[in-house]
């Protein structure tokens, strides 16, 4: 029987069974911060529009701070008082470290997400061409083949399903193709038409002749 070609996937260095108490570990962790984040933060809506901000502020809202804190009467128009600022300059100092260690953690979970998913595919696609290339090979021993077909009925009915949509996508997406050039085929003679009628009323010997006058005699 002959031997398909594959690749060689390293070992991990810990097992499925770890990285997948990890995984669930990290979305019970994860969730439960959400929810506690909303809570925390339950009245905050995002405003409409675009969202100001500048590089100064939170040095500039510190400054205002103490200016209100030397004589709060002075300042009393305004709708919120030096504690609340301090406030809200803290929570975005925090809120952008918050930010910052989770574009991280995203960034890798987005790299080990695509890298496994590519080898779980690579995986996937070296046992299918290796059953149809073990099907197809005269090489495949006569009594090894009617169990291998029975064993694969399930994967290589996915597969064709999959081959199936993959044709059926192609040929709408060809016939979209065809039916857009034609119309921007026929847009294109209609214009070279219009064109060609105003060329050919621009032209001055296609201009209807007006009637010429008589001369009056001079006196």
């Amino acid at each position: 029987m002959p031997k398909p070609k594959s690749e060689n996937f390293a070992a991990p260095d810990v097992s499925v069974a770890t990285t997948a108490v990890v995984l669930r570990a990290l979305l019970v962790q994860v969730g439960d911060l959400a929810v506690s984040l909303k809570q925390a933060f339950v009245g905050v809506a995002r405003p409409s529009g675009k969202m100001k901000w500048a590089s100064h502020v939170p040095t500039l809202s510190r400054a205002i701070a103490d200016m209100i804190d030397a004589d709060p009467r002075l300042f009393a128009w305004l709708p919120f008082d030096a504690a609340t600022l301090r406030l809200f300059e803290g929570e975005v100092l925090l809120l952008s470290e918050v930010k910052s260690v989770l574009d991280r953690l995203a960034a890798y979970v987005n790299d080990v997400f695509l890298t496994r998913r590519h080898q779980l595919y690579e995986m996937t696609v070296q046992a299918t061409e290796g059953v149809e290339l073990i099907l197809k090979s005269p090489m495949t021993a006569a009594d090894l083949r009617p169990r291998i077909e029975e064993l694969s009925q399930a994967v290589r009915a996915i597969v064709e399903e999959r081959n199936t949509q993959i044709r059926s996508a192609r040929r709408d997406n060809k016939k979209r193709a065809e039916c857009a050039q034609a119309d921007i085929d026929r847009l294109t003679e209609e214009n070279q038409i219009l064109r060609g009628d105003q060329n050919l009323r621009a032209d001055p010997k296609d201009a209807p002749s007006r009637p010429k006058t008589a001369k009056r005699a001079r006196r």
